[in-house]
């Protein structure tokens, strides 16, 4: 799974967000549809589980928990997409360990 965050502004400690805190963002949604029997899982027992429904359950559940931990200041990429942002962080894989790649100031 690939994440892609971006904000206007990093936090006191030069961060657009903590690594704890996209785990626990994050938690909530792979814990319940990991090792489940996706088609018997709302909204996936009216909906086709298709990659693209997953990536939207997958940012709709994100973004909403996302905005509310960093009241804010970060958001899902294709939210800030449409807002100038000034950081991006692409989180590559969140199990078994968290990898990052940051792009600095987008001038936009």
């Amino acid at each position: 799974m690939r994440v892609t965050l971006a904000g206007k502004e990093l936090d006191k400690a030069g961060l657009l967000l903590d690594f704890k805190d996209l785990r626990e963002v994050m938690k909530h949604v792979i814990d319940r549809l990991d090792h489940q029997m996706i088609n018997d899982i709302a909204p996936f027992t009216q909906l086709n589980p298709s990659a693209e429904n997953l990536a939207k359950y997958f940012y709709d559940e994100t973004n909403g928990r996302l905005k509310s931990v960093t009241s804010g200041r970060a958001n899902t990429m294709p939210a800030a997409a449409s807002s100038p942002v000034t950081r991006i962080i692409t989180v590559i894989t969140l199990r078994p360990s968290c990898q990052a790649r940051s792009l600095p100031s987008l001038g936009v």
